[in-house]
């Protein structure tokens, strides 16, 4: 059976690994505490998962799988994170309430499986997968800790991606072919009591902050799969410079980036920078305009030629642009221009010829 066709780990269809005594001590050792109610809450980056797609990114539109790993913590992290086992998650949340972020943007992660609901098949590519420490069975609650950090999650995820409809949230089990193929989540999971939580417009896990996207400083926008890869390298080496921005990879969360940029005070933020002619559109559609970067905070990119052709030539505008910023922020644009470059073909090596 494929990576495509698993999207469970403990069903037979995966090799169940473990931590050696030796790997669990160091893991615990370097991990935080846990979480203790909503001001606690931390994602994990230091563990990834060697099982995802390699040259096929996550893409728009997104919902969010939520599953039950069938299992407990030491089986769970090392099957979803060695390599070799095929399976993996975008998240795991332990009952602890620590959200351990495996496979991050734009690394599409096999969890679901076959799949079809909403029109959707390809639930890896177009869904963040969330797998929940549980045993899968009522004698195994899900602790109070935990359900806060599944809300508090989620609700950051669906401001990150643009996710609005509540039916998009959905179980592993409402979306696997045939339908009784996977369990997940299970009968003792809360789901409508979290489905509202998560699309309220406020919940006590926020901390202050409302349900709303969060902007940064520089909102970096691509609406395809390539100039979504070329603004998540873009924002990545902003990150580096130490300058406060995050990609943008659906329609929704750039139309409210350039609401915001447009009421901003000029470079003072929120500024939003698009990739290509699908998110500039999506600028024209919100209302707003673009202009050059000297004379306001929506500005961006778009690529002449045609085929490979206009790709190289929005990455070189991309490049440029880059330097551009990085003189304003006083930053390194060499360093920022070479962590874009190794950025981008880390993630696609595809894009090697055309850096």
């Amino acid at each position: 059976m494929s990576a495509e066709e698993r999207g469970c780990l403990y069903d037979g269809s995966a090799s169940v690994e473990r931590f050696s005594d030796e790997e669990l001590e160091q893991l615990e050792a370097a991990l935080p505490p846990a979480t203790r109610g909503p001001a606690g809450f931390t994602v994990i980056t230091t563990i990834r998962s060697a099982n995802f797609s390699r040259g096929r990114p996550m893409k728009a539109p997104f919902g969010i799988v939520l599953h039950h790993t069938g299992g407990s913590f030491q089986g769970d992290l090392a099957t979803l994170t060695k390599a070799g086992t095929g399976v993996s998650a975008n998240d795991y949340i332990d009952k602890r309430g620590r959200v351990f972020e495996l496979c991050e943007l734009p690394k599409r992660a096999h969890h679901a499986g076959k799949a079809s609901l909403h029109g959707i098949t390809d639930w890896n590519t177009h869904a963040w997968g969330i797998e929940i420490e549980n045993r899968g069975t009522s004698s195994d609650p899900y602790p109070k800790q935990q359900i806060e950090a599944i809300v508090w999650r989620c609700r950051e995820r669906r401001r990150r991606l643009g996710i609005t409809d509540p039916k998009m949230l959905t179980r592993h089990r409402d979306i696997c072919i045939p339908r009784d193929r996977k369990p997940d989540t299970s009968d003792n999971f809360p789901l409508a009591e979290v489905r509202r939580r998560v699309f309220a417009k406020t919940d006590p896990t926020d901390r202050g902050v409302r349900g709303e996207l969060q902007m940064e400083k520089y909102n970096v926008a691509g609406l395809n799969v390539k100039t979504g890869l070329i603004a998540t390298a873009f924002a990545g080496a902003l990150q580096a410079e130490r300058v406060r921005a995050m990609a943008i990879l659906s329609g929704p969360n750039v139309a409210a980036a350039a609401g915001e940029a447009a009421a901003a005070r000029f470079r003072a933020g929120p500024r939003l920078v698009t990739i290509g002619a699908e998110a500039a559109k999506a600028v024209k559609n919100a209302g707003q305009k673009l202009g050059p970067e000297n004379k306001g905070d929506l500005f961006g990119v778009v690529g002449q030629g045609q085929g490979n052709e206009r790709m190289k030539d929005t990455v070189k505008k991309a490049q440029a642009l880059l330097v551009q910023i990085c003189k304003v922020e006083k930053k390194d644009p060499a360093r920022a221009k070479e962590r874009f470059r190794n950025g981008l073909v880390g993630m696609a090596p595809e894009f090697k010829n055309l850096v």
